[in-house]
């Protein structure tokens, strides 16, 4: 079905000499300023007519539409664009054709179906990512235990993830085993004290390398390493530097910048530390934090407190929600 234009109140009179007849097929207007883009519905007096063309005010005309009657009309006579039962049957049938249409969608007839149906070929996205669903099935396992001696906590990620912890001594620092590597973990950790307990979050769990490769610069307050071993240190992370000869660049340091060649800490300005330029070979040894990002700030524990952790990644975690009852 054909579409036909509107414009907002848009009307003029007929001006031509002596009107128009039943029977001529354009008429000339006083003025066709903001006219709607054809073709357009036009009413005069009690005759619909379909506009095909303009030119200046001269008006290309198709008369007697949706069962009206080709008259004459007097020049003078008011022209007016506005709604008619044709138009908005027509819009209404084309709604509801495409509401009840199952075998294409929007014109297209070569759709892919909500229910099966087969894709093949490339997938242009245009830059953009199609990102993996992070949604998964999910099992609590619980597990139980006592940590009666000060020491580290060691949890057992294969064994459960939901961990529930009768505290009864101090946790010098929390060690997760066991991570799948390269998969997503959702850990929740319910520590349940007896008394009051100081916690050291979580320790060191991964060792980046350990090599001679490794030197320091100064310049730029950073580890540099000649064999490229960087490959899985991310910004945010606490690194564990031990093995320099220069005691000021064995220490905790905070990454602000990384390549698989270079790790670029924060330095005093930024509340970490001045490294001292140093050649490699030393054998020095790098460790990741567990936990990267914020940790609890929850230096001491005295009533039952649950921390949740989450990793996209295997052995790299962050912390989601911590709350104390």
């Amino acid at each position: 079905m054909a579409r036909y234009y509107a414009s907002n109140n848009w009307e003029t009179i007929i001006n031509d000499s002596g009107g128009i007849d039943d029977s001529v097929t354009s008429v000339v207007v006083a003025d066709s300023t903001g006219h709607p883009t054809v073709p357009f519905k036009i009413t005069i007096d009690d005759e619909i007519m379909n506009v095909t063309n303009v030119t200046s005010n001269t008006l290309t005309i198709v008369r007697g539409q949706e069962s009206t009657i080709a008259a004459s009309h007097e020049d003078g006579a008011i022209v007016e664009n506005r709604p008619t039962a044709g138009v908005w049957n027509d819009l209404w049938d084309d709604f509801t054709t495409h509401e009840n249409n199952t075998t294409d969608a929007h014109g297209i007839d070569d759709y892919l179906p909500l229910a099966g149906g087969t894709m093949t070929g490339d997938i242009n996205c245009n830059g953009n990512e199609i990102q993996k669903p992070q949604l998964e099935a999910y099992t609590e396992t619980i597990v139980s235990s006592i940590h009666s001696a000060a020491g580290d906590l060691t949890l057992d990620l294969a064994t459960g993830n939901h961990f529930k912890v009768t505290v009864s001594a101090n946790i010098t620092g929390i060690i997760l085993s066991n991570a799948a590597s390269a998969d997503t973990n959702s850990i929740t950790i319910e520590f349940m004290p007896t008394g009051v307990y100081s916690i050291t979050w979580l320790d060191t769990v991964s060792v980046i390398d350990t090599k001679i490769t490794i030197s320091v610069d100064d310049t730029d307050n950073s580890f540099n390493d000649s064999a490229s071993g960087f490959s899985n240190v991310e910004v945010g992370d606490l690194i564990n530097v031990t093995g320099f000869t220069e005691a000021a660049n064995n220490d905790s340091f905070r990454v602000t910048s990384v390549t698989t060649s270079k790790i670029i800490v924060a330095d005093s300005t930024e509340g970490g530390a001045d490294l001292t330029t140093e050649i490699a070979g030393d054998s020095v040894t790098i460790t990741r934090d567990a936990l990267y990002g914020d940790t609890p700030d929850v230096p001491d524990i005295y009533k039952t407190l649950v921390v949740t952790l989450w990793s996209s990644d295997g052995d790299r975690f962050k912390l989601v929600q911590v709350g104390e009852f």
